[in-house]
């Protein structure tokens, strides 16, 4: 789609008065929505600039300068959460945004061509149970999953990630819906050639279904990665940089280099911001119901 054609209407000038009155009140609220959104991130990396703590306390609101990069370095070696350094909570993060992604998405599209492409006994009663799953209160669960986790050794321990290989989401109904709509001419010819099921799967469904499984992956990572509770919850003895980051804002934060300190905000935020602007090609593109495209 022509770029232009899509924002034409937000720029034409032969329109009404009352047209041009509201694009002009919209663009002004969409304006200021994006200034307070953006805000936050400007204050943590003006304040990660800061020469010190005092300097922080009385300029607050005020540009850095001369500004203090070397509040990155000492980021790495100056927030500490009992034993984990920063870079030790930098590698929680990434094990466990990685691998719940990795189950989550790989658990759902497996569960998914499962139930949309054969026919058994139990692909209805598969497909209830998670619409049941689905509507049940998450956190009136929680002392009962605890207890689980804790019986099976999962609680601080990377074998939590099984846990999110349940498939029983909705990213089970999204892989559902797509699969089901897929054409099932092309597993039909691989069949004919001899293709078995696995490879039928892995190398002709997996890539016709990678948009979806990307962009759900990405968001799973992102989501992941941002995770505060469950980490908290399950993994109190691995802090992640969420989890990290406000146990030393509440125990140290008063005795602490707070410039150095929001250093360590804006570097949490960096993987995050640049696995989106790499990808967000593939987030926001159009994912097709079959192999060809228009």
């Amino acid at each position: 789609m022509d770029k232009k054609r899509l924002f034409k209407p937000l720029f034409k000038s032969n329109g009404t008065v009352a047209e041009k009155i509201i694009y002009a009140v919209a663009f002004v609220i969409l304006v200021l929505i994006s200034a307070l959104l953006i805000y936050p991130y400007i204050f943590a990396i003006n304040s990660s600039l800061k020469m010190d703590d005092p300097d922080f306390l009385m300029h607050m609101s005020e540009l850095s300068w001369p500004p203090r990069f070397s509040t990155y370095v000492e980021a790495f070696t100056d927030l500490t959460v009992g034993s984990t350094t920063y870079m030790g909570m930098f590698g929680n993060s990434v094990w466990y945004a990685a691998g719940r992604a990795i189950a989550n998405v790989g658990s759902s599209m497996l569960l998914a061509y499962g139930v949309a492409c054969y026919r058994f006994k139990l692909r209805n009663f598969i497909y209830n149970l998670v619409l049941f799953v689905l509507v049940m209160p998450m956190f009136g669960t929680l002392p009962a999953t605890y207890r689980l986790y804790s019986d099976l050794g999962m609680i601080d321990s990377p074998l939590l990630l099984i846990a999110y290989a349940g498939a029983f989401d909705g990213q089970f109904l999204i892989l559902y819906s797509f699969f089901k709509n897929l054409s099932w001419d092309y597993a039909e010819s691989a069949f004919l050639d001899g293709a078995g099921h696995f490879t039928v799967f892995f190398k002709i469904m997996i890539p016709m279904a990678l948009p979806a499984t990307m962009t759900m992956a990405v968001t799973n990572f992102i989501a992941a990665w941002n995770d505060y509770s469950s980490i908290l919850l399950y993994l109190p003895e691995m802090p992640t940089l969420t989890t990290g980051l406000y146990s030393f804002d509440v125990k140290q934060m008063y005795a602490a280099d707070r410039p150095v300190y929001y250093a360590g905000l804006v570097i949490s935020i960096l993987p995050i911001f640049a696995l989106f602007l790499g990808m967000q090609n593939t987030i926001l593109a159009k994912t097709y119901s079959g192999g060809l495209k228009e």
